[in-house]
């Protein structure tokens, strides 16, 4: 093979890479916001995108030194790095006892940031050598780098709703090994941290996509969450029935020892939402009427006539009672 046609090659299995990386970002972003949503209070959720920009951001203003700090390394150790670090740092989120102690509540944020940010910040080196080292071309690698993004975009909905927020993560790594072993088979080289990454990775997904990995999202130690303080009720017996996850968010559904004949539903660890026995209520003529006439939102249905209920619009409801 001619030099130029395997500069070709090699440019074309980089800017492969690209997309790989590019898909690993965007959808470790999206499922670190379902991750995040459960564990502490919604509005957090949006720091995300700002400290993931932060990352890329660093990375990227950090290469030159980084390389002279660190002259043998380059973008097959750095997106070694990326995949491997997309799963250690959400086990350390989910795992790390912060979440729980009252002496870290002002400090958790920004452990979980750091641990967060770190991921970005190598998928920030790799992104910034390759643009570096082959500008001339830099149209194509853009067009593969919003390739790769809008694949992630895509597929990331169907992750979250079958695997979940941390095994989604943990299959977005396994997808990005892909652009280790691509950049490295751009060189010819492998690297070990290539195979300790992607032998790191696939363990995880073998042990924890069916289960036999511990990868609840805990709830937080926050005011703003019902589910945590229902759990935590000293004069209660709670248990959480069921949980199912969706790109909207997570929902658990939760039975109480005071209130045997109904459960509730929790969105995210909060928007707490009873779910009552039907037969119950409607062998209990009491308790029906009670509902109806102390539940609020009813109210403005009695005002209705009864061809315009089938009309109403609900905007916003939740589930269960509501």
């Amino acid at each position: 093979m001619s030099q130029q046609n395997q500069q070709t090659s090699r440019f074309w299995l980089i800017a492969v890479s690209t997309a790989f990386i590019s898909y690993g970002v965007l959808s470790f972003e999206v499922a670190l916001t379902r991750i995040f949503s459960v564990m502490l209070s919604y509005h957090y959720v949006f720091a995300i995108i700002s400290f993931a920009l932060f990352g890329l951001g660093l990375g990227g203003m950090l290469l030159k030194k980084w390389q002279g700090w660190f002259p043998s390394s380059d973008y097959r150790h750095h997106s070694a790095l990326f995949s491997l670090l997309m799963g250690v740092s959400v086990f350390a989120i989910i795992k790390l006892p912060v979440f729980e102690s009252p002496a870290f509540v002002d400090l958790r944020l920004w452990v979980y940031i750091f641990l967060a940010t770190l991921p970005f910040f190598f998928a920030g080196l790799i992104l910034a050598q390759i643009f570096r080292d082959f500008a001339n071309r830099s149209s194509v690698l853009y067009g593969l780098d919003l390739l790769g993004a809008t694949v992630g975009a895509l597929t990331v909905v169907p992750l979250l709703n079958t695997f979940g927020g941390v095994n989604a993560a943990i299959v977005t790594a396994g997808i990005s090994v892909l652009g280790a072993f691509t950049l490295s088979a751009s060189k010819g080289k492998f690297p070990l941290i290539t195979y300790v990454s992607s032998g790191a990775v696939f363990f995880a997904l073998l042990i924890a996509l069916p289960g036999y990995l511990a990868t609840e999202v805990p709830i937080a130690m926050d005011p703003n969450k019902d589910l945590y303080r229902v759990l935590q009720n000293p004069r209660d017996t709670v248990e959480i029935v069921e949980t199912r996850w969706s790109a909207f968010g997570r929902t658990d559904l939760v039975r109480s020892k005071l209130t045997p004949e109904q459960m509730s539903i929790f969105v995210d660890g909060a928007a707490g939402s009873a779910m009552y026995n039907l037969s119950v209520l409607l062998s209990d003529e009491s308790k029906r009427i009670h509902l109806i006439y102390h539940f609020g939102e009813n109210f403005p249905f009695f005002f209705l006539k009864e061809h315009e209920k089938d009309s109403a619009l609900i905007i916003g409801p939740g589930g269960g009672r509501d």
